[in-house]
């Protein structure tokens, strides 16, 4: 395994950048991945005593172990003094990666805990943030991807991908690898390729989705039936709806200085919902899609699209 640090604390919103490169550290590991990675989150069973016992013990056949626990500020007061004493006395045999995924919290309330947490992980730890691209990094993260693939792809192309899939990296990274499979031997990805087989998928899937499900829709069940069926990646839904019902608390709930900044067609539809949603049901469904997608990511999600639609449906307003 290549020279790393021994603490790393991941922050930022952009969850999928954060996961590449978690993703590129356990593949340092090579073929010795199986036996010296290990993943936790809060709602593992004694997740912290297991994740200490790991790092505190020699790796197999490798000189270094890869632990990461995931949203580190979310654990019980006790696990977390036990995490800032092994980061204050960090092994020399394992690496421990430490995220704490998702936007600042703004209120008082929140945030104040939150940097406190921060600060007592940042002083011995490598800090990384990972928040998303603004749009022009955006456009030259999406070119330097399909160089990777040995493809060019217009600029014209890679904007509108960018606009079509809502700047979500999860989403552009997925589409981006069919885009280069559908060029076949071409070198060029054009703008043509972007309107035939990304935006006739997502019009007639992801948006319409998305407006059954924050209209309150019964649709919205036959909707996620469709999206299964096209084949569609959980992760890219699960990101998709997840950043739209943030979008949706920030504009009806939250100071304007907290929201993105959205387009104004956007904004005014969500704004326009104002009396389907109160804010507890919206983060309800946040940190629902939230569950689903650390479920999917650690492996204990056996069948996601059931468990969006167990999530929409109880959203679904009966006339």
């Amino acid at each position: 395994m290549p020279e790393q640090e021994r603490v790393y604390l991941f922050t930022g919103e952009d969850t999928f950048l954060m996961e590449e490169a978690i993703k590129t550290m356990k593949n340092s590991l090579g073929e010795d991945a199986l036996m010296n990675f290990y993943s936790f989150a809060p709602d593992d069973a004694g997740a912290i005593d297991k994740a200490l016992e790991l790092l505190n013990t020699i790796p197999f056949f490798d000189d270094k172990r890869l632990v990461v626990i995931r949203n580190v500020h979310k654990f019980d007061v006790k696990s977390f003094e036990k995490i800032t004493r092994y980061v204050n006395n960090p092994s020399d045999t394992a690496t421990l990666v430490l995220t704490m995924e998702g936007q600042k919290p703004w209120k008082d309330k929140d945030k104040k805990p939150w940097e406190e947490k921060y600060k007592a992980l940042s002083e011995k730890a490598k800090k990384q943030t990972f928040n998303e691209l603004k749009e022009g990094q955006l456009i030259s993260w999406i070119t330097a991807r399909a160089k990777s693939m040995d493809k060019e792809i217009e600029p014209e192309a890679a904007n509108l991908l960018r606009e079509a899939l809502l700047s979500q990296s999860w989403q552009i990274a997925s589409e981006l690898e069919k885009l280069c499979l559908y060029a076949g031997k071409r070198k060029k990805i054009t703008i043509d390729d972007v309107k035939t087989l990304v935006l006739k998928t997502y019009d007639d899937t992801v948006f319409k989705l998305s407006d059954a499900l924050f209209d309150k829709k019964a649709e919205v069940l036959l909707r996620i039936r469709e999206i299964e069926a096209a084949g569609i990646n959980e992760l890219e839904v699960i990101a998709s709806l997840q950043n739209q019902a943030i979008d949706h608390f920030h504009v009806l709930y939250a100071p304007a200085a907290k929201r993105r900044n959205l387009h104004s067609f956007v904004e005014g539809k969500i704004a326009a919902r104002r009396k389907l949603w109160k804010a507890s049901e919206l983060n309800d469904l946040i940190n629902g899609f939230a569950g689903v997608e650390r479920g999917i990511k650690t492996g204990r999600c056996l069948s996601a699209f059931s468990e969006i639609t167990e999530i929409a449906a109880r959203y679904i307003k009966v006339n």
